[in-house]
């Protein structure tokens, strides 16, 4: 359905969201009481995990502005639910109350959008 490195893209910019940049959306992760603040001791005697790759701001830029410039809102709720919330595909247009079809339809055009706008990138 979307190709392989605009799919990558769209987790980049995901994970760009998520990293806490003042760019992405505003996306609360914890809860607004004490209790959000609460970090659990460090000493616990297992291993860390391992840290994934940090977001190449760059190209999270792009797609965010192809985001805020150039989709509406059916395009946007579908780009948020899809790889910010990461809902699974299956469930995002039940979510969305749509057809699969114009789920589809939404993430087709946001992915031919996010091309045209690295085609004219770089």
């Amino acid at each position: 359905m979307i190709a392989e490195w605009i799919e990558y893209e769209l987790r980049n910019w995901a994970a760009w969201c998520h990293s806490g940049e003042p760019a992405g959306p505003k996306i609360q992760r914890s809860a607004a009481s004490a209790e959000g603040h609460y970090l659990p001791p460090s000493d616990m005697g297992e291993p860390p995990e391992p840290r994934a790759p940090r977001p190449n701001r760059e190209r999270a830029e792009v797609v965010h502005a192809v985001y805020l410039r150039q989709l509406d809102r059916r395009e946007r709720r579908a780009m948020v639910l899809r790889y910010v919330d990461g809902y699974p595909e299956r469930k995002v247009p039940r979510l969305m109350r749509v057809s699969d079809d114009m789920y589809r339809a939404a993430m087709l055009s946001v992915a031919r959008r996010i091309g045209e706008a690295f085609r004219s990138h770089d």
